[in-house]
Formats: C-alpha cells, structure tokens, sequence
C-alpha cells in the first residue's frame, strides 16, 4: 500500500481541524487562529508519523491518549485542569464516534467533512438558547454591589416569607464583601437584621441556606427589592441562578 504523506496529512488536518471546532464551540472557548493551527498540524504530524517505520512507536495505546491531551492543552491552556479533562475526553469521544463513522459508511474526505456539520449546528443552537436565558445581574447592599451574568432557572421557585430567593456561589459573595469572606462568619460583614437562613428540601437532601437580604437587585435593567441571596459554596454551575418568578 502506498501513503502520501502529504495527502495524509491534509486529511486528518482537515478532520481533527472540524473536532476542534467542534469542542471549542462546545465549551465557548475563543482562542487566538495561531494556536488553533498548532494543535491541528500537531495531530496531522502525529497521524503522518506513525506510518513511518521509527516513529511506529506514536501509535502505542499511551500515545492515542497522550496526543489528544496535548492537542487540547495547545487550545485551553491555561484553564482548569476540570475544563481541559472534560474538553479532553469530549475530543477523544468525537474522534472515535466520528472515525468509526467515516470507515463504517466508506466516506471520502468530503463527506468526512460534512459529518460533522449537523452536531455543530446543534452546539450553535443549543449554544444560542441557554445565552438568552443568561441576564445582566447587579446584586446590591450597603452601598457595595457586585454584577454577575444570572442564569434564569424557571424551576427554582424559592422563596422566603414572600420574598424571592435567587441562588449565589461563594465567589460572588468575595467579589460584593472582599477575598476574606467566609460564610461560616458571616455577621462580620453583613448586619444581623439582613441575614437569612432558608430551610431547603430537594432530591439531594436537605438543609439551611445562610443567604443575606439585598437592597435590590437589578436583573436586565429591571429592579427587584425585597430579594433574598442565598450562598450556596461552590457548588453551583453558574455564578448566580434567578429566581424564576422574578422575570
């Protein structure tokens, strides 16, 4: 059998430069076209390279693994560790559900290149739907405030005494009170007529939620009073999650 290299080249140039795509458009990553490049010519070199007789050894199990990694890390770094894991592993998924499909329906580069389309238009709506419901969020109390992208959620309906409950992580509480807070102390920056602790029951269990009572809250140019912030540690998706009366 003969290989071009060339050719070879250009054609897993091609598909890794569409996985790419495909996952930076997945986790809404912007990256400079330069390291973008880099990455893909690293996996065209990678695949080029294994079928020459002193570099079979890049084929290894280990190196299908180790690759990858290093084509991600060119993109994401520097990001969390968690972020490039899971871009990672989303990169190794695509590739194997996308290369069995390209060998099981025998397709040729275009078609290769046209497999790939729907799952990226899918992202882009997808993508499109959750950022209308991501609103400008101003979160105000003595005089300091702090703004913050709020995730609507319509199925968080808590609420305290009447008053909405809206859900925010422990960072959000540094940005508005200062890098040292702690929740466990809480009296220390907020006054104690302004705390609140919320009983909550889900499907995780139950518990208290030690939340603050704002001055107002502004959520797209909209003011809300009488709006209790809860802190919920670093357990949640998104910095702040709205009430889903409150829109």
């Amino acid at each position: 059998m003969t290989v071009y290299p060339d050719v070879l080249f250009f054609i897993n140039f091609v598909y890794d430069a569409e996985i790419m795509l495909v996952i930076l458009k997945l986790f809404s990553k912007k990256i400079p076209l330069l390291r973008l490049v880099l990455s893909i010519c690293l996996g065209g070199l990678w695949s080029t390279c294994v079928f020459v007789p002193y570099f079979r050894l890049l084929y290894l199990p280990p190196m299908r693994l180790l690759v990858p990694l290093a084509m991600t890390a060119v993109v994401f770094f520097p990001c969390e560790k968690s972020e490039l894991f899971k871009a990672w592993a989303a990169f190794l998924a695509i590739s194997f559900v996308f290369g069995g499909a390209v060998n099981f329906f025998k397709l040729n580069v275009a078609g290769g290149a046209m497999l790939l389309l729907p799952l990226y238009i899918c992202i882009v709506i997808l993508r499109g739907t959750l950022k209308k419901r991501h609103f400008e969020t101003v979160i105000v109390y003595r005089g300091k405030s702090v703004s913050v992208k709020g995730f609507w959620d319509s199925g968080n309906t808590a609420s305290y005494m009447g008053h909405p409950l809206i859900l925010a992580s422990s960072d959000v509480f540094c940005r508005l009170f200062g890098e040292h807070f702690m929740i466990e102390s809480i009296s220390e920056w907020v006054e104690a007529k302004d705390i609140r602790f919320v009983p909550y029951k889900s499907l995780g269990g139950a518990g208290i939620i030690t939340g603050i009572k704002a001055d107002y809250v502004i959520i797209n140019k909209k003011i809300y009073y009488d709006v209790i912030v809860g802190c919920c540690g670093d357990k949640l998706s998104e910095e702040v999650i709205l009430n889903g009366s409150m829109m």
